[in-house]
C-alpha cells in the first residue's frame, strides 16, 4: 500500500464532520459557502477511500460479477 488507507478514510471522516459543523454554526453565507466547501472535500474522501478499501479487501473474483456485463452494455 502506498498509504494507510484506514488512516486517510479517518482523516476524510473528520474533515467532513468539520465542514459539517461549520455549516451548522454558520453565521452568514460566507461561511456556509466555506463549510459546503470543507464538507465535500472530506466527502470526496470518503468515497474515494471508500472505493480504495473495497479494492484492497475483496479478491478480483469477489468483484466481478458476470451480469455486470449486461448492466455496463444498457
Amino acid at each position: 500500500m502506498i498509504f494507510p488507507a484506514k488512516w486517510f478514510y479517518i482523516f476524510n471522516v473528520l474533515l467532513f464532520e468539520v465542514g459539517s459543523a461549520v455549516c451548522g454554526a454558520a453565521p452568514n453565507m460566507n461561511a456556509l459557502i466555506v463549510g459546503r466547501v470543507i464538507a465535500g472535500i472530506g466527502a470526496v474522501g470518503i468515497y474515494t477511500g471508500a472505493l480504495f478499501l473495497i479494492s484492497v479487501n475483496t479478491s478480483e473474483e469477489e468483484r466481478y460479477h458476470p451480469q455486470q456485463k449486461l448492466w455496463l452494455t444498457i
